[in-house]
């Protein structure tokens, strides 16, 4: 029995840039439908957090994805990088929640291994493949 089709919203979190993706899903295939980055730039970090917030929700309202899925935190060394990361995914993860969006957490070393076949894989060898696919 095949799975029904998913629309899936990715975002790769930033306080200043953050990356997003629509891609659809239907049994093995996969499509991409659009992507770009969220340009956040030298705005107050509270409308930084705003912006996210609302080019996720616009995203939502236009795609309608089924599914979000976000990079989960991984290790930082500046414990105020960790702080601003943590609230730019939170604005993102509020967006897609209050679309109604089931929101999974994925380790930036498992997507670079589905992607890459590495979990070590650089930014250049995921875009690589990301554009292959």
């Amino acid at each position: 029995m095949q799975r029904p089709p998913k629309r899936v919203i990715a975002i790769d979190p930033g306080s200043v840039i953050a990356g997003w993706a629509i891609v659809d899903g239907h049994g093995n295939a996969l499509r991409a439908v659009a992507s770009g980055v969220i340009r956040c730039g030298a705005l107050p970090f509270n409308e930084r957090l705003a912006q996210i917030y609302a080019t996720v929700a616009s995203l939502c309202a236009e795609h309608q994805p089924t599914d979000g899925a976000i990079e989960a935190i991984y290790h930082q060394k500046n414990a105020q990088s960790a702080l601003k990361l943590g609230h730019a995914r939170a604005a993102a993860i509020l967006a897609m929640t209050h679309a109604g969006l089931a929101v999974g957490e994925y380790e930036p070393s498992v997507v670079k291994k589905a992607v890459t076949g590495s979990g070590r894989a650089d930014k250049d060898q995921v875009r690589a493949m990301v554009s292959r696919i």
